[in-house]
């Protein structure tokens, strides 16, 4: 449940794409 929110928020802070690796 967490883990979806923090990629998303991850990506948007930091404006990459955490969800590939």
């Amino acid at each position: 449940m967490s883990e979806g929110w923090d990629q998303r928020f991850h990506v948007d802070a930091y404006g990459q794409n955490l969800e590939d690796f």
